[in-house]
């Protein structure tokens, strides 16, 4: 399991996990048997109440669950087109109802 890794700053941060035409992290075409877990966004020191993370399409696209790894501890963000269910990113150390999550 690999991840990207993305730090916060000092004050409000943004994580861009997808814009309006496209879902970031997702994998890829060549491996559909793929768990999803080889390419995701890991977002450490995110500040609950501060930072927000950014997705494509809506709330009901997405479903926020535990660490797929003892490794790290935290959230994950799944994204569901109906067929797959890919690992796009993982909240270290923060709980799912902790997350400010914005759609577009």
């Amino acid at each position: 399991m690999t991840g990207d890794d993305a730090f916060s700053n000092p004050g409000a941060d943004r994580f861009i996990l997808g814009s309006v035409g496209k879902v970031f992290y997702r994998r890829s075409p060549s491996s559909p048997t793929s768990s999803g877990t080889n390419d995701f966004a890991l977002i450490r020191d995110y500040q609950p109440g501060i930072d927000n993370i950014v997705l494509h399409g809506a709330p009901n696209d997405y479903i926020l669950g535990s660490s797929p790894t003892s490794v790290v501890q935290g959230t994950s963000i799944y994204y569901s087109d109906g067929a797959t269910i890919d690992l796009i990113g993982l909240v270290e150390g923060v709980d799912s109802n902790e997350i400010d999550l914005t759609f577009i």
